[in-house]
């Protein structure tokens, strides 16, 4: 599976397609375009992806403007001083642990390209959020929501680098203790 950055119209829609069916929620040709989208292909076409969007036009921020921001946790720096991590997805039949590595570590390396002082990122799917958590732990909104981009409990958080980085390494080391207690099992399973 090749990772590629996707620019053209055609990838751009394909990309739009499979995130709004895989999440649930809504993004425009528009912001896909402002941005950049990266995702996994093989030989079946699109498997995984995720957008970085280093401009101004965040949609998190939008979000927070839909719902107010009396309601926000004051943000730490100007809206400038974020880079947005979001439209994350993976088809479930490649979800293996070396392709979430790849994704992850490509995810790490294309936002600390950006060179802002915060992340921020978002969902409502729960266990997303207990995972995406360990990276942004600050948050700045956590609620209901009616909005364009998807209605539902929506958690908005920020991070920096380190925390990203820290809890990457936290992630990392939590999957390869499951790999690793696994193979335990089985090797314990046919010494007997």
């Amino acid at each position: 599976m090749k990772r590629i950055k996707l620019t053209q119209q055609t990838d751009l829609a394909a990309f739009k397609q499979h995130f709004e069916r895989r999440a649930g929620n809504h993004v425009s040709l528009e912001y896909l375009a402002a941005s950049d989208v990266y995702a996994y292909r093989d030989s079946n076409g699109l498997q995984a992806g995720y957008v970085i969007h280093g401009a101004s036009q965040h949609r998190f921020f939008d979000l927070m403007g839909q719902i107010g921001f009396e309601r926000i946790a004051p943000l730490p720096g100007a809206q400038q001083d974020f880079v947005e991590i979001t439209c994350m997805w993976m088809e479930p039949e490649v979800r293996s642990f070396p392709l979430r590595l790849r994704f992850y570590s490509s995810c790490l390396y294309h936002t600390f390209k950006q060179r802002k002082r915060f992340i921020i990122g978002g969902t409502r799917i729960a266990a997303v959020s207990d995972m995406q958590r360990l990276c942004l732990p600050f948050t700045l909104f956590e609620g209901e929501t009616e909005n364009a981009i998807a209605s539902g409990n929506w958690i908005v958080y920020y991070g920096t680098a380190w925390t990203f980085a820290k809890g990457f390494s936290r992630l990392l080391t939590r999957e390869s203790l499951k790999l690793l207690d696994g193979a335990g099992k089985r090797v314990a399973s046919t010494a007997n």
